[in-house]
């Protein structure tokens, strides 16, 4: 070919030079859109959710620092549970069940005792704080 002109002659075949061009990318919009969903699909083949709070965690979480042992203290169980469930509230924590907890009070020496003659039940042994 000299100047544009084909050999022999004639007009150019521009259709079989756009053939043989490779074939255009997709657009990139498209192409970024397929991408996040594919990621998306593995992502949620692959991942798994994370394990539930666990209640008993956050009871010694509480424990740790709002109850203090004294054998000559003694705290109404309402008041105690009370205390503990909002502490659980303002945290985003599970509230682990009230036999539970007593019955970790008592695994760790206290004493829950509900007198006869005003029905209420208390844990002998423990204070709450602030």
């Amino acid at each position: 070919m000299c100047c544009g002109m084909p050999e022999g002659g004639g007009l150019y075949d521009y259709q079989e030079e756009a053939d043989a061009l490779p074939e255009l990318p997709p657009p990139p919009l498209q192409a970024m859109l397929s991408w996040a969903l594919r990621e998306l699909a593995e992502a949620q083949t692959r991942a798994a959710p994370p394990p539930p709070p666990d209640p008993a965690a956050g009871w010694e979480g509480f424990a740790g620092s709002h109850v203090q042992w004294d054998p000559s203290a003694a705290c109404p169980v309402d008041w105690l549970f009370v205390s503990y469930a909002r502490w659980c509230g303002s945290r985003g924590e599970p509230v682990l069940a009230e036999a539970q907890v007593l019955a970790w009070l008592t695994a760790h020496g206290a004493t829950v005792r509900t007198r006869p003659w005003s029905r209420v039940t208390s844990v002998e042994g423990v204070r709450v704080v602030a």
